[in-house]
């Protein structure tokens, strides 16, 4: 049993060498996928800290620079979309988030994004379409069930906004806009009924 141990042992120290990808022998696949693949990452890395700190420009070409080295990069593409959203470049964000989007149908950010700017272009159908999909994917985001909420109130229908703003509120009961916005949603509610 010991022998078996010992030889698997070397076996794999053998094969870490002479695929020199084992961190005991120079990090790993020099040239190969792995290191591109690190430096997509923190190419993208670098390109949300330079967003967070609201240089845009910067970030951009930062997103560009991981998507030439890895072109299925959905979480680029999504980033990039995101900083083109900041500068109020809505189209292209858009168009990035549909990319994030067709390699990957899961991607929820991509959709609550995309569903952000298409409010702000003031498509809330599309809109509504985006920060349902987000939530199926996550359930218990509050701020979701915000943003629809307001997205259905621009479409006249405050009984699905005061539906989805209640369930924000219950999902985060201490948050204080969500309450205001159940208080704003009923009132305008009661407003609209008694000037019928």
């Amino acid at each position: 049993m010991i022998k078996k141990i010992i030889i698997a042992t070397l076996f794999l120290i053998a094969a870490c060498f002479l695929l020199n990808g084992c961190h005991w022998f120079g990090g790993p696949f020099k040239h190969g996928k792995k290191t591109k693949q690190l430096k997509a990452e923190e190419l993208y890395e670098q390109g949300v800290s330079l967003a967070t700190e609201k240089r845009y420009n910067r970030a951009i070409e930062a997103f560009n620079k991981a998507l030439k080295i890895d072109p299925k990069y959905e979480n680029a593409y999504w980033g990039r979309g995101v900083a083109r959203a900041m500068q109020g470049r809505l189209e292209q964000a858009i168009a990035d988030y549909d990319r994030a989007l067709g390699l990957n149908v899961c991607h929820a950010w991509a959709y609550y994004n995309r569903g952000c700017a298409w409010r702000d272009k003031g498509n809330y159908d599309k809109a509504i379409d985006d920060f349902t999909r987000h939530l199926e994917i996550r359930p218990r985001d509050a701020e979701a069930y915000n943003k629809r909420a307001y997205a259905w109130a621009n479409k006249g229908d405050l009984h699905k906004a005061l539906a989805d703003v209640k369930k924000a509120c219950s999902l985060e009961p201490d948050n204080e806009i969500y309450q205001f916005s159940v208080t704003r949603f009923e009132a305008m509610i009661k407003n609209k009924i008694r000037d019928q």
